[in-house]
């Protein structure tokens, strides 16, 4: 059961949830949702999180780095960086979103290769878009945000992508890698 606060990024949340679709909730059904352990040992522990490990050490080998963006001015120039380089193609829509927080991933020039951007209430968070310039960087970012949300005390991680029924055979394994499960919400 999904159970949000009485927050901005809550309501946020909750709306997408609520939408309906030929009168159904549809964002309710099949959904691919990571429960989060405790601590972040318990995330990259094990085979099963092996491919995560490996690549998230190639991207810091590579020297990226992630950081938050927590004010509009630097989360506004970083969205125009990866608006430029075709990694995200609807930069207005995204800084739209108030509520939501930006993880950005730095090559070691400082360039933007990537980001992800996340809504989080207490114990949910959703996000909208992850993009990089290579599954290694995507890897980092999805770990980084993990292990932030983790920190933070937040217990369910799910994106704002179609049924995780209708997601292409490699998106699917892909979650699965990362420790998503299909679930049915309810509010």
């Amino acid at each position: 059961e999904v159970s949000l606060t009485d927050a901005p990024s809550a309501r946020v949340i909750g709306a997408y949830l609520r939408k309906r679709r030929h009168g159904v909730r549809s964002h309710l059904f099949a959904r691919s949702v990571l429960t989060l352990p405790r601590t972040p040992e318990e995330y990259l522990a094990g085979r099963s999180r092996r491919a995560v490990r490996t690549n998230r050490s190639h991207a810091a080998k590579l020297g990226i780095t992630c950081v938050g963006l927590y004010d509009s001015v630097s989360a506004q120039d970083a969205v125009r960086r990866l608006t430029g380089t075709a990694r995200l193609i609807n930069p207005d829509v995204l800084l739209a979103q108030t509520t939501d927080n930006w993880l950005i991933a730095l090559d070691q020039s400082g360039e933007a290769v990537g980001g992800v951007l996340v809504t989080i209430d207490r114990q949910w968070a959703m996000f909208t878009i992850l993009v990089g310039s290579s599954s290694s960087v995507r890897y980092m970012l999805h770990t980084d945000l993990v292990l932030k949300l983790i920190g933070m005390g937040v217990q369910h991680l799910f994106a704002t992508t179609e049924s995780a029924l209708l997601m292409p055979p490699g998106l699917q394994h892909l979650q699965r890698v990362l420790g998503y499960q299909v679930v049915n919400l309810r509010l």
